[in-house]
């Protein structure tokens, strides 16, 4: 349990490679994709702040007029805030009672039979939770819609259709993204995407600021921490890419540092990101961590080949964002619990 209580503090970070290679995308093609159709600046359309923010540490999504938050004082509660009137519920605490989890990691959202499904991947239990979003919020509790059984040894899994999609870090191949058919019982895919060293089990998890699915379910993609690129994994196919604003190819340099020292490079590059069925929406920085807090960001906007579609430069630094279903409106959160909304059309 410990093992995968430390895993789970740095999940929010990944990547490595084979020494030989320039990028950390080892399985797949590379793209620089510099040159974009949009650029501009980017104003808030909409502010708020308050009592119903408080202790709000990232925003997760927006379904409807519900944003959802995971909270600073029980990492793995999560709160649910009504944008249109500021009315909220806490939910999902921690704890050995019905339906608590010991820890918890918001995945994403489905839409299934017309309800919008949040899944959290509760690790130390070994299920992805289907929370009813709009349910949660009306009933002042989170209302459960079922519980999946996900692999003990993966620290990640994702429901993707009637299949299951799991990091895999504690069996004997390292680091693997493994892909289980017949509703999580047969093993039917195995990719050992940044290569087979065994170091990906110690430093692997500390470079990938999130990830994504595709709302179809046809691809993931991970935006880089500590890299200056995106990686975008075929979940039905073999065309993985990794995708890179700059031609810089540090990542040779930046593992051999981490290597030799024993330390995480010093700058950041994307913070995170939200996904449409048209588009990936990615926050980046490019800064040294020590200046994140007083650096503005950039939203990189990519098609899912991995065509950079357009960049909008931010006035605020805001720590998460969110985007609607439809790409017309983007959510932002910042340190101070003050929550944007920009208007992209």
């Amino acid at each position: 349990m410990k093992t995968k209580l430390f895993a789970i503090i740095f999940s929010f970070i990944c990547v490595s490679c084979h020494m030989e290679n320039q990028r950390a995308f080892v399985v797949g093609r590379t793209i620089v994709s510099n040159k974009s159709e949009t650029e501009r600046n980017l104003s808030p359309s909409e502010s708020f702040s308050g009592p119903s923010l408080f202790g709000a540490t990232r925003l997760l999504c927006v379904v409807d007029s519900i944003a959802i938050f995971n909270l600073r004082d029980k990492s793995y509660s999560f709160l649910a805030v009504n944008i249109n009137n500021n009315d909220y519920v806490r939910f999902m605490n921690i704890g050995r009672g019905p339906d608590e989890i010991i820890s918890g990691l918001y995945t994403g959202v489905r839409v299934v039979n017309d309800t919008t499904l949040m899944e959290v991947d509760a690790l130390n239990e070994s299920y992805i939770y289907e929370i009813d979003v709009n349910g949660t919020y009306k009933e002042r509790k989170a209302v459960i819609r079922d519980k999946v059984v996900v692999n003990q040894d993966a620290i990640v899994s994702f429901i993707i259709n009637d299949d299951i999609l799991s990091f895999v870090l504690y069996d004997g191949d390292n680091y693997s993204i493994k892909q289980y058919g017949n509703k999580g019982e047969e093993l039917t895919r195995s990719v050992q995407l940044f290569g087979d060293e065994l170091y990906l089990i110690e430093y692997q998890p500390q470079f990938e600021s999130d990830r994504r699915v595709k709302p179809d379910g046809t691809k993931l993609v991970m935006p880089m921490l500590r890299f200056d690129e995106l990686d975008i994994y075929d979940i039905v196919g073999e065309d993985h890419i990794s995708v890179s604003t700059s031609k810089r190819t540090n990542s040779k340099a930046i593992i051999s540092s981490m290597l030799s020292s024993e330390l995480l490079g010093n700058q950041i590059y994307y913070y995170g990101c939200d996904v449409t069925d048209n588009a990936i929406y990615a926050l980046y920085y490019d800064c040294p961590m020590g200046k994140l807090d007083s650096s503005l960001p950039d939203i990189q906007v990519f098609s899912w080949d991995g065509e950079l579609k357009a960049i909008y430069h931010l006035n605020e630094t805001i720590n998460s964002i969110a985007v609607s279903p439809d790409g017309k409106s983007l959510y932002g959160l910042t340190n101070n619990e003050i929550f944007y909304r920009y208007d992209l059309e």
